[in-house]
């Protein structure tokens, strides 16, 4: 280890130690020692029940226009081991072009359903599986079925998923130019690391190299914003490996990137292979105190290069470079319109997920004209009321005004005690405007707002 890297560790892990981890988990905040579990909506989407889209959605569903709007391609050239998502490696053209076509009747029944010619996205995603795997013909399909259906007129950013080896070559170029004609503005790439060995082992299908070509050719195109997302806790990662991602991504050229905690428990619809790896082997995996100086080395790194964390694990040159999906979602509790199997979608207080790893349900669904959704619930004014908390509080901040004229109650009369135990935990801080995670706080963000859940909605934390 050079004698910067061991500055790095000395300083990450001093950091760690001011965080006095284990007087939050005698306040039982942390769970030190349990599987990792993300929020990453609230409910969790694995607790949804089975429903149909009339108990979810009512006789006369409406929607608040403009609508954040999800895509879900579930095609990859490798199955990775980290990803619990459903995905679908080596279909054909035309199996993907029949998806496609079923994604077009898809987009047309919800706008059939909400009684609308089109619809006004304010922000679009588009993920998988790895959109940009797409062959240059489907991807010219799938961009004209968004222009028949949606208008972009109010679209403050429109995001696309990639993987850096589909970006490449004369084929790559030609990719980038039709995503650049369709009015994309941000690509997502996933990198995960910047080491060879560590790609391998999980299965990703590019190298450190390829990264780094793509992100400069996506800059070469003229694309508004590159973000790429890293993994830190993978096995047989070590301190030195994750300070040498980190210190390339900062000279990479990207504008923006997403740091994860390894998940080994399944939060999807089809849990990963590192599940098998880590009990063949947990020793191999970075234990809690160890992910913990990881997780700081990534903050410390990113911070004093010029990256700042504006949104909760997310650090960016400037906050325009963070997705505006995730903030309408998360923040201005935005209509989500989704399309593509194991999607999910709100529309008020009707929360929804699309058929699960059924690829056959899917498409008989659609093929009887009947909107893909197989769970979900409407949202009580409770739920409703700490949902708005707790996605806001864990990304950026609460404003307190607003969500007292969404609501009809403030904060403290709702949740006054548990937010007087994070205050007095050093974990939340407000002033007149705002409530807002201090920097300590922010370091366990997770697990700080998992503390509004209601015990029913609390995810289990199981290596099963």
């Amino acid at each position: 280890m050079s004698v910067d890297s061991k500055d790095w560790v000395a300083r990450a892990k001093q950091a760690t130690r001011e965080l006095a981890t284990e007087e939050l988990v005698d306040l039982g905040i942390v769970p030190k020692g349990e599987p990792f579990v993300p929020v990453i909506t609230y409910p969790a989407m694995g607790l949804m029940p089975s429903a149909s889209a009339e108990e979810v959605l009512g006789p006369d569903p409406a929607v608040r226009q403009p609508v954040a709007l999800y895509l879900h391609l579930p095609f990859c050239l490798t199955r990775c081991h980290f990803c619990h998502w459903v995905t679908r490696v080596g279909s054909t053209e035309e199996e993907v072009a029949g998806y496609l076509d079923g994604l077009d009747l898809e987009i047309r029944l919800y706008c059939e359903h909400l009684h609308l010619d089109r619809i006004r996205a304010r922000s679009i995603l588009v993920g998988g599986g790895t959109p940009s795997a797409l062959s240059l013909g489907n991807l010219h399909k799938f961009l004209q079925i968004l222009e028949k259906h949606v208008d972009t007129t109010e679209c403050r950013q429109f995001s696309f998923e990639a993987e850096p080896s589909t970006l490449l070559g004369d084929l790559g170029a030609a990719r980038l130019q039709v995503l650049l004609d369709h009015g994309v503005h941000r690509l997502s790439m996933g990198v995960q690391a910047f080491d060879d060995g560590l790609l391998r082992q999980t299965a990703r299908p590019h190298t450190s190299a390829q990264a780094l070509e793509a992100i400069a050719r996506i800059r070469e195109f003229g694309f508004q914003s590159v973000a790429i997302d890293l993994i830190y806790g993978l096995g047989g990662q070590t301190l030195q490996q994750w300070i040498d991602t980190m210190l390339t991504a900062v000279r990479s050229g990207a504008d923006s990137w997403q740091l994860y905690r390894l998940r080994i428990a399944p939060h999807g619809d089809r849990p990963g292979t590192v599940l098998g790896h880590y009990r063949q082997d947990p020793s191999t995996y970075p234990g809690y105190d160890e992910g913990s100086v990881m997780k700081m080395l990534g903050n410390l790194i990113s911070e004093e290069h010029g990256f700042h964390q504006d949104y909760t694990r997310i650090f960016s040159r400037d906050p325009s470079h963070v997705s505006g999906y995730l903030y309408d979602v998360n923040n201005d509790l935005a209509d989500v319109i989704p399309a593509g199997i194991s999607s999910w979608g709100s529309l008020e207080r009707a929360y929804f997920l699309h058929v699960g790893d059924d690829f056959g349900k899917y498409r008989q669904m659609l093929a009887e004209g009947r909107l893909p959704i197989d769970r979900g619930l409407v949202l009580d004014e409770a739920t409703a009321q700490r949902r708005a908390l707790i996605l806001a509080l864990k990304n950026t901040k609460v404003d307190k005004r607003a969500y007292f004229e969404r609501m009809g109650r403030w904060p403290q009369d709702l949740f006054g005690p548990t937010l007087d135990r994070m205050r007095g935990s050093g974990m939340v801080e407000e002033d007149e405007d705002f409530l807002r995670l201090t920097a300590r706080g922010r370091f366990f963000a997770d697990e700080v707002v998992m503390q509004f859940f209601e015990p029913r909605f609390v995810p289990p934390r199981k290596l099963a």
